[in-house]
């Protein structure tokens, strides 16, 4: 052949994969389609074997076209690639566990080299598939039908299917690869390591897809992956609401929790209701069963950083279905959406397998069915910024010896550096305290007054300077003082 030539595209290209079938906003590849790169050609080609070699990149299809289109052969084509493969996604079948069941953990083993990257994912379901399949009837309207149907159609002529959103949940946010890691250190079966599993339950039907993302010359491994479940549920259901759902301000607000369960013959109860509140709750103010109080001095509960914990009568089987549970609580709500997830467990259950909380209508008080709360929009990131006690004396006396630091991120979906400096009235650096990366939530960090050779600093004004890495760049300064 005397002209040819060859065209490449990478992976973003809206192409259809293989001859048959057809995708929403996909189209087969044209001749000379304008969306590829040309990556050789030639108008004379006199030798016999031909070896090009080009510069590494990323390729997901690849043409070759040979002019004139007659008296032309060719007897063998090869492609050879360095590395690994960019991107590859694994997809579980539909595992069916026979009954409805609780979710507990998740768990992998694995390697996570520098510069890849490992996206897992699960959703859940009470159907055994979780698409709809349409066709049109005599009269032109459509008509649910089987797959097996379906499948009867000319692939040409088949409409497209439709998600299941009324037995099947979305596909969860890609979990923490670091936080769902086997710790080999302990026994398997006390399920002390791993994540909760974030698609809700109890359901039948599971699905996990696993996404790897590779740099050029290392890839990501997965070993196994282990699933934790109950088969006994704490209830049949569980749906809650909080309000208000939308907010003005960055500072506490009241809010009412309600949760509703209903309850089958075999579902082992309840007796806790964990909260997650993403920052810390100042206060708790009352805790509902039934229309009746529950003492917090017969079942305390707990405030921790992000979430809390309340406690009370254990509610089991049919006759406690319906019975509303209330926790009323004061917290900020530092990012737009925040969704106040929930879960129940019983705490005499040895593997406390937690069930989580759907939205719904828990209570006919409030309109909005919904866990999550608004907040304004746009603003600062760094928020109610605090230092104190100022002045503070770092004398070794065991009085106000550290100066702390407190600020609110919001609006912070991803992991940034925050960084703390201090500067003495010259302009010069005397402390840098460690950075943090964090999100949305509230921190804090400590100063002991000694600077970066561990010497205490003279006594004086300082100027403090908290600064958030972010692409617009945000930073709060102020002044702090130093006495002996």
């Amino acid at each position: 052949m005397g002209w040819f030539d060859i065209r490449v595209g990478d992976a973003s290209l809206p192409f259809q994969d293989g001859a048959c079938g057809r995708t929403p906003g996909r189209r087969w590849i044209k001749k000379n389609d304008p969306l590829l790169s040309v990556l050789h050609s030639t108008r004379e080609n006199l030798d016999v074997v031909t070896d090009l070699r080009f510069k590494r990149q990323s390729i997901r299809f690849l043409t070759f076209q040979a002019y004139p289109l007659r008296n032309w052969e060719l007897a063998e084509f090869e492609i050879y690639g360095e590395g690994f493969v960019e991107e590859m996604t694994y997809i579980t079948q539909i595992l069916d566990f026979g009954r409805p069941i609780s979710w507990g953990q998740i768990r992998w083993s694995g390697e996570l080299p520098e510069g890849a990257r490992v996206e897992i994912r699960t959703r859940t379901g009470h159907t055994p598939d979780p698409k709809l399949y349409f066709a049109p009837n005599n009269n032109g309207d459509l008509d649910q039908i089987t797959l097996k149907d379906y499948l009867k159609i000319d692939a040409l002529s088949r409409l497209p299917t439709e998600y299941d959103t009324e037995n099947w949940s979305f596909w969860s946010p890609p979990y923490d690869f670091a936080a769902g890691l086997r710790d080999e250190t302990l026994p398997a079966e006390a399920w002390q390591d791993g994540t909760p599993l974030l698609s809700p339950g109890p359901s039948r039907y599971i699905q996990i897809a696993i996404k790897f993302f590779s740099a050029p010359f290392a890839a990501p491994r997965l070993d196994q992956l282990s699933l934790q479940l109950g088969e006994a549920p704490a209830a049949q259901e569980v749906v809650g609401e909080i309000w208000p759902i939308e907010v003005d301000s960055f500072e506490p607000t009241t809010f009412t929790y309600v949760v509703l369960p209903s309850f089958a013959a075999d579902n082992i109860g309840f007796n806790r209701l964990e909260i997650l509140t993403h920052a810390r709750v100042d206060t708790i103010e009352s805790v509902v069963l039934d229309g009746s109080p529950v003492d917090p001095d017969l079942f305390p509960y707990e405030i921790l950083d992000d979430r809390i914990v309340v406690q009370f009568p254990a509610v089991k089987g049919e006759e406690d279905s319906f019975k509303q549970l209330e926790v009323v609580f004061n917290a900020p709500v530092l990012r737009f959406g925040t969704e106040f997830s929930s879960w129940v467990f019983n705490s005499e259950d040895p593997d406390q397998i937690r069930q989580q909380v759907r939205p719904g209508n828990a209570t006919f008080r409030f309109s909005g069915d919904v866990l999550a709360v608004k907040t304004p929009v746009g603003g600062n990131l760094l928020v109610n910024v605090e230092v104190g006690p100022n002045p503070f004396t770092p004398n070794g006396d065991g009085l106000n010896e550290t100066l702390t630091i407190s600020y609110n991120l919001r609006e912070v979906v991803a992991d940034r550096t925050v960084s703390v400096h201090i500067y003495n009235l010259a302009g010069q650096v005397v402390a840098a305290l460690p950075p943090t990366r964090s999100r949305s939530g509230q921190f804090s960090q400590e100063w002991d007054g000694t600077d970066a050779s561990g010497q205490r600093v003279p006594p004086g004004l300082y100027l403090y300077e908290l600064s958030l890495d972010v692409e617009q760049g945000e930073r709060k300064t102020g002044f702090l003082a130093v006495a002996y």
